[in-house]
């Protein structure tokens, strides 16, 4: 199996949408106006405010994005592969055969030294991958497992117990909870109960190959690698596999690198062939404007979203209205015949309720059709022979108010 860099995997699992006006978003390269600019962009990281963080195959760089320029950090190799940062502002560094380093200083100008060659630690002179979570460091690296340390880096523990694969490509951590997606044996949590590795991908039909992981704050793990994107939402006992990923069919190679989370939930991928965003745990992606270029990296502040090039930083910005979809709770008094082929009948068994009429759009929010009620009465149906076969999303208006089903139309 060749050597997989930043992967990141994606899933999505939901029945039950709500129709939300979200914001659209819009694209721009930051020029690179200074000589000084790295080639071989792996990762960046927002800083503070619009202070952007970059790890290069030609070292570390500070972009300022309010002067569009770029300086050089001064950092003891231009190996750089991992970039990680604590709430109090602290920098972890992860490097190619050159060890671990961490600032607190906010010109980026002093490191520490945590592994290195000369502390005869080689074994972790070469992780690439760096997650913190609860005063934990996790490193990884191909081919090397998983280390945590609980002091700082000081001193280290290999968590090798059931590991099935060292390779790993990714690493995601949340609360109590560690993730390691791998090069040949999909999705594996780690149980900090019995200090175990465990598989969490092996019943499903998700590829081996994982590129990308992320775990967000409403516990969907998503997943993402080559050519294929899946989450799920009860820690991987079931994945789902995104619906209308809206990569072009002709396309038939592509990579995640890397999952981002905004502050409004709204997910982002940064793949091979562009940035995806997804306001719905992942059940469908929207290519960000056309774009189809590589890109490696998501990261965010409270106001941008940005996006590293192999040579650029692209950033995302808020501009007009779009119709997006997201999850809600569904009534358990609503009815309906599902998958439906011509006449789609739905029903409340509250006699109380009136449906006033029903909206259908597609997965991706648009607008389809639309019936009225013709009668003051708690059943509705519509005729949809016409549509195409997929899934849809159905909006049932009625006295109680509005609510949301899955339609698939065969």
């Amino acid at each position: 199996m060749r050597k997989a860099l930043h992967h990141r995997i994606v899933t999505t699992t939901f029945l039950f949408v709500t129709i939300i006006l979200q914001s659209a978003f819009c694209q721009e390269t930051v020029p690179n106006t200074n000589k000084n600019k790295p080639t071989s962009i792996r990762l960046a990281a927002v800083l503070h405010n619009d202070t952007i963080l970059v790890a290069s195959g030609t070292g570390l760089f500070r972009y300022t994005a309010i002067t569009n320029l770029w300086n050089q950090v001064n950092f003891p190799t231009r190996s750089i592969f991992g970039i990680s940062k604590t709430h109090d502002g602290t920098i972890y560094v992860a490097t190619g055969g050159y060890g671990l380093y961490k600032s607190s200083d906010n010109t980026l100008q002093n490191w520490t030294t945590l592994i290195s060659p000369s502390t005869q630690r080689t074994e972790l002179d070469q992780y690439w991958q760096i997650t913190i979570n609860n005063n934990y460091l996790y490193l990884s690296a191909y081919g090397k497992g998983v280390q945590s340390s609980n002091d700082d880096g000081i001193t280290w523990t290999a968590l090798n117990n059931g590991l099935i694969d060292t390779d790993i490509t990714c690493l995601s951590s949340s609360s109590n909870e560690l993730y390691a997606g791998t090069d040949s044996h999909g999705v594996l949590h780690y149980n900090l109960t019995n200090n175990q590795w465990e598989s969490v991908s092996q019943t499903s039909a998700m590829l081996p190959t994982i590129t990308a992981l992320s775990i967000q704050s409403n516990g969907t793990i998503i997943a993402g690698g080559l050519n294929e994107v899946y989450s799920t939402t009860n820690n991987g006992e079931t994945w789902n596999k995104s619906v209308l990923y809206d990569i072009p069919h002709n396309v038939l190679n592509y990579q995640v690198f890397q999952f981002a989370t905004d502050n409004t939930g709204t997910v982002y991928a940064a793949t091979s062939k562009g940035v995806y965003v997804t306001n719905n745990k992942g059940i469908t992606w929207k290519n960000f404007n056309n774009n189809t270029t590589t890109t490696r990296s998501i990261t965010h502040n409270d106001d941008y979203i940005y996006g590293s090039t192999d040579n650029d930083i692209i950033l995302l910005t808020t501009t007009t209205p779009k119709t997006e979809v997201t999850e809600t709770t569904f009534s358990p008094e609503l009815s309906y015949n599902n998958p439906v082929s011509n006449m789609l009948r739905i029903n409340f068994s509250n006699q109380s309720t009136t449906i006033k009429s029903i909206e259908i759009y597609t997965v991706n929010g648009d607008f389809v059709t639309k019936a009225e009620a013709n009668d003051q009465s708690n059943s509705i149906q519509a005729n949809v022979s016409e549509l195409a076969t997929g899934m849809y999303l159905t909006k049932v208006s009625t006295t109680s108010g509005n609510h949301f089903v899955t339609l698939i139309k065969q």
